[in-house]
């Protein structure tokens, strides 16, 4: 059995939203889908790499995804908002001097 490839032809807009680093759907899994769904919109995260992007506090994404999702604004193009970086693994830790919490195993 053949399936039908989805074009996004005869379906309201959809705006897809995706993050660079997304480790359950790659990037370039989303921006091929995008190409290939006619009217869609891609809201890319940079110097992100988290799968849930909206609702968790990032007000770029938060704005134009409530914008599309309540009022049904499309935006004009593709959108991309910035992130919150992943800790830099090489940066120096800070020795801390305050007692850990709860009590000893």
């Amino acid at each position: 059995m053949e399936l039908k490839k989805p074009t996004g032809k005869g379906v309201p807009p959809v705006l897809m939203v995706q993050s660079e680093r997304d480790p359950a759907t790659p990037l370039e899994g989303a921006q091929r889908a995008h190409r290939n769904f006619a009217g869609s919109r891609m809201l890319t995260v940079t110097d992100e790499g988290d799968h849930g992007i909206y609702g968790f506090g990032n007000p770029c994404v938060d704005e134009v995804a409530e914008a599309f999702i309540v009022d049904g604004v499309v935006p004009p193009h593709d959108v991309t908002c910035p992130g919150t970086p992943l800790p830099d693994p090489t940066a120096p830790t800070s020795t801390s001097t305050a007692p850990p919490v709860g009590r000893p195993l």
